[in-house]
C-alpha cells in the first residue's frame, strides 16, 4: 500500500505548501486505520487512492473501526485528507484534459465555468460529509437541537468555509454552541477554517444565533450589509430544512424587491451595497500586487446579489444566478455575459493560485519565487510560452483584462440599479413632495428634521448620490425647502439638530462632503452662513472621532479629488489647518499613503497659495480633477501639456483651437507654479514660463489670423510687415507676471491691412482676458490703436520729449515673439539705432535721473513694506542698469541671460561685480515670484504675510530672530549690495 501513498504524495508535492497538512494527517494515521479496517474486514468498502461519490458511507465504515472518540477523528481526518487531495488532483487532471486543443482565451471560459462549478460541488459533498460526521461525534448521540447550518460564500473556495448556524432559541442551544466550537477547532486542526461571521455578531451565543434574534438585530436599522449580503446567499449545508426556510422567510426574503410594499429593507441594502461597488469600481489594481477578490470578484458579487434582490430570485450560486438574470432581464444579457466571463476567468485563477501557491489573497508580483511559481498557474489554465513571451505574461495580461471588462460592465449596470432605487427609496416620496417652492409644496413636515429621522435606519450605508443630486438640481426647490425648514427650528433645536448630522458624517464621507460643500457654495444665495459653518465645524468634530479616518478621507480623495479641492475652496483659514492636522498620520500601505501624501499636498496649495495662482489651479482642475494626482509629478503634466500644444494644429474648428489652446497655458501655468513652490532653480523657471507664454501668443495669433480670414471670406498678405513683441517682464523672459505687455508694429500704412491686423489683435485680446491675465499694449495710448505704425513711431520719437525715455527702454527690453528677421533688422535700423543709440548720452542723463528721483521717493516709504520691483537697489535699478550697458555697447539681445553674457564680455574688469548683481537679481526675482504664488501678485511685499515664503526657501526661526527677520535681513542686504554695485558701475557712464 505504501507504494500508492507515494505516489499520491509525489503528486501532491507540486501543490502548495499549505497542502502538506493532509499528508502530515495521512501520514500519522493511515497505517492504524488500514490495519484496524483490515481487522474488521472492512478494508475492500474504502477507497484509498482514488475519488469516491460515497463519501458518507464511508466515513460511517471508517468510524465503526474506530476504538475511541480520539480515535475516530483521527481516523475521519486521515480519511478527509486523502479525499481532499484526491479532489484537488483529479480536477486539476480533468481541467487539463478539457482545455487541450483550445488555443484561444476566449473558449478557454466555459471550461473553467464548468470546472469551478463542478469543483464547487465536491468541495461542499466532501466538506458536509466530514462536518456531519464531527456534528455526531462531539454530540455523543443524535443533536436534539432544532438547527440549520448555512453556507454563506462561495462552493469552491477551500481557504475557509463562511457558515452561519441558525438554532430553534431553545434553553439548550447553549449545549448546541459548545458543539460548533468544538466542532470549528477539529475543522481548524484538521480540515478548513470555519468562518462563523453571519451569526458571531448576532445574538448572545458566537456560533449560533435564533431568527428572533436576527429580527431584533436587523428590526431598527440596516447594520452590518455584509451580513444581509452573506444570508442574500445562504444555502443549507446541515441541519433543519424548516428551519432554513423559516430563516429565509422571515429574515432574508425582507431584502428582496416587493411590489406595491414597504421595500426600505430592500432600499437598505442596495444602499450599502453600491457604496461597496462603487469603492471597488474606483479602486485601481496595485502596480505590485494582485489581488482578485478585492480587484474585481467582490465588486462582481456584489453587482449578481443586487440583481438577484430587485427580481426577487432565489437561486444562490452566482453562476446560476446570472442564468437567470439573463433570463429575466434579457436586455442585459449581453452585459450578464461580460460578467459571467470575468467571474469564471477569475475565480478560476484564485483558485488555481492558492491550490498551487498558498492561501493568501495577495499576490506580490516583485517576489521571484511567486512569479515562478505563477508560471506553474499560467499553464495549468491552458497558456503557453511564446517566444519570448511568457505563459504567465498572458495570463497576467488577461486578468488585467478581464478585470477592466468586469469594472466596465459593473458601471453600466450599476445605472440601471440606481434608477431602480431611485423609484423604490421611501427618500423619493420626501423629495418628490418637497421640490415646489413656497407655498406649493405638498410636504407637510420639516425636511431637515424629517430627513435625519429617516435615515438612522439606513445607519452604515453609503450611497446617496440620489439625493445629493436632487438637492443639486437646479429646477427643484429642495435644497431651498431644506434650508427654510432648518431657519424655522428654534436656536436650541437647531443647535441639537447639527450635531446629530455631524453624527451621521461619520458613517459616509463622500456623501458629507458632498452635502457640507453643497450648502457651502450656496450659503450666499440660500441665506443660510450660520448653519452652514455649524454643520462644517459639526462635520469637522466628528472627523475627530473616527480611526480610520485617514484611510477614508484617503480613498474619497483618490475617487474624488475635484469634491475634495471643492471642500477645501469652502472652508476658512481655520478649518483647513484643522482638517490639515486631521490627516497627519502616515498610512502603511504604499497606494494609500501616495495618495495622502497628495492630499496634503492639495491642502498645502489649498492653505498656502495666492488668489493668483490659485485661479489657474482651479480652472484646470475644474476640467481635469485627475491632473491633482499629478501634484508631485511636474514631469508627467509637462508631458501632458506637450501633447495638448501639439493636438492644437489636427483641430479644424476655431472653438476647439482655443479651448485646447487654453487649456494648455493654463496647465503649463499650474505646472511652472508647482515647480517654483518646489524649489526648482528660477533659471529654469523663467525658461519653461517664457516657452509656453511665447508658445500660446504665438499661436493664438495664428489661429486668430486664420479665423479673421475665414470670417471676412478672403486673405490679406502682410508681407511679412506685422510684428508682436513681449515687452515689460515678459520681454525679460521673468515668469508670473500678472499681465501681458505687448507691442504690435506694423511696418505698412495701407490702412486695409491695419484693419485686418486689428481685427486678429481684438480677437487675441479677448482671449487673453479670459485667462485672467490683463494685456497692456504699449503706445495703444499714444496712437490711438492696438497697431502702432513704424512711422509713427519714428515721427513720435523725432518730436524728442523729454520722457520719452521710458518708452525708449520698453523697446530696448522688448522681444520679438511673431515676426521676421527682415522686420526686426528693419525696426532697429529706423527706430532703435537713430533715436536711442546715436542718442546714447541723453539717454543715460535721463535714466540716471529718473533712478535718482525714485530713490527720493523710495526714502518715504513704509519700514513694514518690502518694494522688490521700484526700491533702492530693486529689480527697476538692476534692469535700468541692463538696459544702459545694452545701450552702451549697441547690443541686441533681449533682456535676457545672453545679454548679462555679452555684458561681462565688453566690462570684463567687473565681470564680478555683474555675477554678484546678477545673483542678487535672482535672489529678488525668486523672492517676487514666491510671494505672488503664495500671497498675492504684487511687487510690494508686506512682511507680516512672509511665513509661506520664509518656509519654501529654508528659513527657520532660531533663538535669536524669527524666520522672517531673517529673510528681512537678507533682502536689505542684498539690495544695498545691489545700489552699492550699481553706483560703482554708473560712475564710468560718463559718456557712452
Amino acid at each position: 500500500m505504501h507504494h500508492y501513498f507515494n505516489r499520491l504524495k509525489k503528486r501532491a508535492s507540486l501543490l502548495g505548501n499549505h497542502q502538506q497538512k493532509y499528508i502530515r494527517t495521512i501520514e500519522a494515521n493511515l497505517d492504524s486505520l488500514m490495519t484496524s479496517l483490515e481487522n474488521a474486514g472492512k478494508s475492500e468498502y474504502i477507497h484509498f487512492w482514488k475519488g469516491t461519490p460515497r463519501l458518507s458511507e464511508e466515513m460511517d465504515v471508517v468510524l465503526s473501526v474506530a476504538t475511541s472518540k480520539e480515535e475516530k477523528l483521527s481516523f475521519l481526518a486521515c480519511y478527509y485528507s486523502l479525499q481532499m487531495l484526491h479532489l484537488n488532483i483529479r480536477s486539476v487532471d480533468v481541467l487539463r484534459l478539457q482545455l487541450t486543443g483550445i488555443s484561444k482565451a476566449k473558449r478557454r471560459i466555459p471550461v473553467y465555468k464548468e470546472f469551478m462549478l463542478q469543483t464547487g460541488k465536491d468541495f461542499r459533498k466532501l466538506s458536509a460529509a466530514y462536518m456531519e460526521k464531527l456534528l455526531n461525534i462531539f454530540s455523543d448521540t443524535d443533536i436534539n437541537h432544532e438547527y440549520a447550518m448555512l453556507g454563506v460564500g462561495s462552493l469552491a473556495h477551500q481557504d475557509d468555509i463562511d457558515v452561519g448556524v441558525v438554532d430553534d432559541g431553545s434553553e439548550s442551544r447553549k449545549e448546541l454552541n459548545m458543539i460548533m466550537n468544538r466542532l470549528s477547532r477539529e475543522m481548524f486542526k484538521s480540515a478548513t477554517e470555519l468562518h462563523f461571521y453571519l451569526t458571531e455578531h448576532v445574538g448572545s451565543e458566537f456560533f449560533t444565533a435564533s431568527i428572533d434574534e436576527f429580527n431584533e438585530l436587523l428590526d431598527d436599522e440596516i447594520q452590518d450589509f455584509i451580513i444581509i449580503t452573506e444570508m442574500i446567499n445562504a444555502a443549507r449545508i446541515l441541519g433543519s430544512n424548516r428551519l432554513f426556510k423559516k430563516f429565509m422567510a422571515e429574515v432574508t426574503f425582507r431584502y428582496h424587491f416587493q411590489q406595491n410594499q414597504d421595500n426600505k429593507y430592500h432600499e437598505a441594502y442596495l444602499r450599502g451595497i453600491l457604496g461597496e461597488i462603487r469603492s471597488f469600481l474606483f479602486r485601481e489594481i496595485n502596480q505590485n500586487k494582485l489581488n482578485p477578490k478585492d480587484d474585481a470578484l467582490r465588486m462582481i458579487s456584489g453587482v449578481i446579489f443586487s440583481g438577484k434582490t430587485i427580481f426577487r430570485i432565489y437561486r444562490v450560486n452566482r453562476w446560476e444566478i446570472l442564468a437567470a438574470l439573463k433570463r429575466i432581464d434579457s436586455n442585459r444579457k449581453h452585459l450578464y455575459n461580460n460578467l459571467e466571463k470575468s467571474l469564471s476567468f477569475l475565480e478560476i485563477f484564485r483558485h488555481i493560485f492558492q491550490l498551487y501557491v498558498g492561501l493568501e489573497e495577495d499576490i506580490y508580483l516583485d517576489d521571484p519565487v511567486t512569479v515562478q511559481n505563477m508560471q506553474i498557474v499560467a499553464k495549468t489554465l491552458g497558456y503557453q510560452d511564446m517566444g519570448a513571451i511568457s505563459a504567465w505574461d498572458h495570463l497576467l495580461i488577461h486578468y488585467h483584462e478581464y478585470v477592466e471588462t468586469a469594472k466596465s460592465t459593473a458601471a453600466q449596470l450599476l445605472v440601471d440599479v440606481q434608477e431602480h432605487l431611485k423609484v423604490i427609496s421611501s427618500f423619493s416620496v420626501i423629495t418628490g413632495m418637497a421640490k415646489d417652492p413656497e407655498p406649493y409644496r405638498s410636504y407637510p413636515g420639516n425636511l431637515a428634521v424629517d430627513f435625519l429621522k429617516q435615515s438612522k435606519f439606513y445607519k452604515g450605508t453609503k450611497y446617496w448620490d440620489d439625493i445629493i443630486n436632487e438637492l443639486k438640481n437646479e429646477k427643484s426647490h429642495l435644497l431651498q425647502n431644506f434650508i427654510n425648514d432648518f431657519k424655522q427650528l428654534k436656536p436650541r433645536l437647531q443647535t441639537k439638530v447639527i450635531k446629530e448630522y455631524g453624527k451621521v458624517f461619520q458613517q459616509a464621507l463622500y456623501p458629507a462632503i458632498s452635502f457640507v460643500t453643497l450648502v457651502a457654495q450656496k450659503k450666499t444665495t440660500l441665506e443660510c452662513k450660520k448653519i452652514s459653518e455649524g454643520l462644517i465645524a459639526s462635520f469637522l468634530e466628528n472627523l475627530t472621532l473616527c480611526n480610520d479616518r485617514v484611510l477614508r478621507l484617503t480613498k474619497v480623495f483618490s475617487w474624488y479629488p475635484d469634491l475634495i479641492n471643492d471642500f477645501l475652496s469652502v472652508l476658512n483659514d481655520q478649518q483647513r489647518y484643522q482638517f490639515t492636522l486631521l490627516i497627519d498620520e502616515n498610512l502603511w500601505e504604499p497606494q494609500s499613503q501616495k495618495y495622502k501624501e497628495l492630499l496634503c499636498s492639495l491642502c498645502e496649495i489649498q492653505n498656502n497659495t495666492s488668489h493668483y495662482f490659485k485661479r489657474f489651479f482651479t480652472r484646470i482642475i475644474s476640467k481635469k480633477p485627475i491632473y491633482i494626482q499629478y501634484l508631485k509629478d511636474t514631469n508627467s503634466l509637462d508631458q501632458i501639456a506637450k501633447g495638448m500644444l501639439a493636438t492644437v494644429d489636427s483641430l479644424e474648428n476655431f472653438e476647439d483651437q482655443k479651448r485646447q489652446l487654453n487649456n494648455y497655458h493654463d496647465l503649463e501655468f499650474f505646472r511652472v507654479g508647482l515647480e517654483a513652490l518646489d524649489g526648482v532653480p528660477i533659471n529654469k523657471i523663467e525658461s519653461d514660463f517664457t516657452e509656453f507664454t511665447d508658445n500660446y501668443i504665438e499661436i493664438l495669433f495664428d489661429i486668430c489670423k486664420q479665423e479673421v480670414i475665414r470670417r471676412i471670406g478672403k486673405y490679406v498678405p502682410t508681407r511679412d510687415l506685422i510684428a508682436i513683441y513681449a515687452a515689460g517682464g515678459h520681454g525679460r523672459e521673468q515668469a508670473f507676471d500678472d499681465d501681458y505687455d505687448l507691442i504690435i508694429l506694423l511696418n505698412e500704412n495701407d490702412e486695409e491691412i491695419r484693419q485686418y491686423c486689428n481685427k486678429i489683435i481684438v480677437m487675441m485680446n479677448t482671449e487673453i482676458m479670459k485667462r485672467g491675465t490683463m494685456p497692456h499694449y504699449r503706445f495703444a495710448d499714444h496712437f490711438g490703436h492696438y497697431i502702432t505704425l513704424v512711422d509713427d513711431l519714428d515721427q513720435y520719437f523725432s518730436n524728442n520729449d523729454v520722457n520719452d525715455f521710458i518708452d525708449k527702454s520698453q523697446l530696448l527690453g522688448a522681444r520679438m515673439i511673431v515676426g521676421s528677421t527682415k522686420f526686426q533688422k528693419e525696426f532697429e535700423n529706423r527706430i532703435i539705432e537713430p533715436h536711442i543709440f546715436e542718442k546714447c548720452s541723453v539717454y543715460m542723463k535721463q535714466m540716471i535721473g529718473e533712478m535718482k528721483s525714485r530713490h527720493e521717493d523710495e526714502g518715504k516709504n513704509q519700514v513694514e513694506e518690502l518694494n522688490i520691483k521700484e526700491g533702492i537697489g530693486g529689480l527697476r535699478d538692476i534692469e535700468f542698469l541692463l538696459l544702459m550697458y545694452k545701450v552702451k555697447y549697441r547690443l541686441q539681445e533681449p533682456l535676457n541671460l545672453k545679454l548679462v553674457n555679452r555684458i561681462i564680455e565688453e566690462e570684463a574688469h567687473n565681470k564680478q561685480d555683474l555675477l554678484d548683481l546678477i545673483n542678487h537679481r535672482d535672489f529678488l526675482k525668486r523672492l517676487r515670484d514666491l510671494y505672488r504664488l503664495t500671497i498675492s501678485a504684487g511687487n510690494v511685499l508686506k512682511t507680516e504675510h512672509l511665513d509661506p515664503v520664509t518656509k519654501i526657501l529654508g528659513y527657520h526661526n532660531d533663538e535669536h530672530w524669527d524666520a522672517r527677520e531673517k529673510l528681512i535681513q537678507d533682502y536689505n542686504r542684498t539690495t544695498d549690495y545691489s545700489h552699492k554695485i550699481i553706483n560703482k558701475l554708473l560712475r564710468e557712464f560718463d559718456n557712452c
